[in-house]
């Protein structure tokens, strides 16, 4: 897989909360949607730093095609209830 290539920037940090509070602030980003594994929303107590409703955690730690759109729908449903307020 030589030409493999992920768009996705990778962020190394020893402090994910300070990295992703200042990216949300330096994008302008009033309701972040976060997308996890239950797992990690219990871990990180996201539910106390981000509103409930903008987080998904129906992933699998290894996520499957299903995950990824599941995912996505709920994101749009996400944007579109953020875009109808």
């Amino acid at each position: 897989m030589s030409n493999y290539y992920n768009p996705v920037q990778i962020i190394k940090t020893d402090d994910w909360q300070s990295e992703l509070t200042s990216n949300i602030r330096d994008l302008n980003i009033a309701n972040p949607i976060i997308v996890t594994s239950p797992g990690n929303r219990k871990r990180l107590q996201l539910d106390e730093l981000f509103s409930p409703k903008n987080i998904f955690s129906d992933v699998d730690s290894n996520p499957t095609f299903v995950n990824c759109q599941n995912a996505l729908a709920f994101v749009k449903i996400t944007v579109l209830m953020v875009l109808l307020r």
